[in-house]
């Protein structure tokens, strides 16, 4: 994969991922799939 040399994740990154892996897990949970 172009691109998929080790670096270090920046804050904005961090706090992205963060924040759609909660989305979805609500998303998730509110169906009752979890």
């Amino acid at each position: 994969m172009p691109g998929s040399e080790p670096r270090d994740l920046t804050t904005g990154e961090v706090v992205a991922c963060v924040v759609t892996v909660g989305l979805y897990y609500l998303y998730l949970k509110a169906k009752g799939d979890v």
